[in-house]
């Protein structure tokens, strides 16, 4: 025998309701398809509803409000008076973005499954032959001996353009210098760091540090 809902405990009425909307899913496309059904067969229900629909306006204007200019001046008061909070919002929703999207940098097969792909394809490494050549960097620059920022946009990883061989991790100052060294035999700065670079790295040695 069923037991009544004032004569459950807690726990039961838990059970219950997890039950219920359980069963609520597994059948809600049927009972809705039903409902719309018996609606579109019979016009005395429409005209039903149709009529709740009237009265229920007349009967609550306050829930319509949102819809007509009173409700846009009410709104725009809330808006006012509750700036701080809203502004705090907005600011709690960038910062929860900003988490989002630096997990998912950082997620292993998502983010860096493309950069694998992409590093195979252009320069014949993979992403953990970058890792330990920038664990044996100290997570320096190259030329200039720099600390390199971990971030995927604040270091490149050069390479020689004539046999497309790499090199070492550079930050993005050295690897433009480097690049105008080797066109034009000049650069704007740290140009004998770049000549000794580029001397240490001729095309025998290229790929040393990846194989030591």
């Amino acid at each position: 025998m069923r037991k009544k809902v004032a004569e459950m405990t807690e726990e039961e009425l838990e059970k219950a309701r997890k039950a219920s909307r359980k069963w609520y899913y597994r059948h809600k496309d049927k009972k809705l398809a039903k409902k719309k059904a018996r609606y579109h067969a019979n016009p005395e229900v429409r005209a039903k509803n149709a009529e709740y629909g009237k009265k229920h306006r007349l009967e609550h204007p306050e829930m319509y409000e949102r819809y007509s200019d009173k409700g846009k001046k009410r709104r725009a008061a809330l808006k006012e008076k509750n700036k701080d909070k809203i502004a705090a919002a907005k600011v709690a929703s960038k910062a929860k973005a900003r988490a989002n999207r630096l997990a998912y940098e950082l997620t292993p097969y998502r983010r860096n499954y493309k950069a694998n792909r992409a590093l195979l394809r252009l320069y014949n490494v993979t992403l953990l032959d970058t890792y330990y050549m920038f664990l044996r960097q100290a997570g320096k620059c190259g030329v200039c001996g720099e600390e390199l920022r971990a971030n995927r946009r604040m270091i490149h990883l050069d390479h020689d353009h004539a046999t497309n061989k790499v090199r070492e991790i550079l930050c993005p100052s050295c690897n433009l210098q480097v690049a105008r060294y080797e066109k034009t035999g000049a650069c704007k700065k740290c140009e004998n760091l770049v000549a000794a670079y580029l001397r240490k790295h001729s095309p025998s040695q290229t790929r040393e540090l990846l194989a030591a």
